[in-house]
């Protein structure tokens, strides 16, 4: 769905969740933990969440929070609780680094994630919008 709706961002899907190789070359981030879900020793779920120092300003309070930067569960193993498993885990290792909530972005075509994220307590608090640009080559 992701590739179809915006092919200028996501790659067409693959076989397998995420290739192996992307684990290998993923470079270790301390600040950011990949959870993994695995059946027959297939990796079938995936969060990956980072912890994001807020910086203060006169217009917010400096704070420390969690941040989804992606959460992907196979196809075949949707609606069997591990998305939810995964979350759970992501919330658990925020709350064991003090921080105060968890944010993540989801493409607005989306409807089905957005309602997992509701079921799961999230809600909407502002609206991420873009706005594409000319690439500069004429086009």
């Amino acid at each position: 769905m992701h590739h179809a709706m915006r092919p200028d961002i996501y790659p067409p899907p693959q076989g397998s969740l995420v290739e192996e190789s992307w684990f290998e070359e993923r470079p270790q981030r301390p600040a950011q933990e990949l959870l993994v879900a695995l059946r027959a020793r297939q990796v079938v779920g995936l969060v990956q969440v980072a912890r994001q120092q807020v910086p203060g300003s006169p217009f917010q309070r400096e704070r420390l929070v969690a941040r989804i930067d992606a959460l992907a569960v196979a196809l075949s193993s949707r609606r069997s609780g591990i998305g939810t498993l995964l979350m759970r885990a992501a919330q658990e290792w925020a709350q064991q680094l003090g921080a105060v909530e968890i944010r993540l972005s989801v493409d607005a075509f989306n409807t089905e994630a957005i309602g997992f994220y509701k079921e799961l307590g999230f809600g909407v608090v502002w609206q991420w919008m873009t706005m594409p640009l000319p690439s500069g080559d004429g086009e």
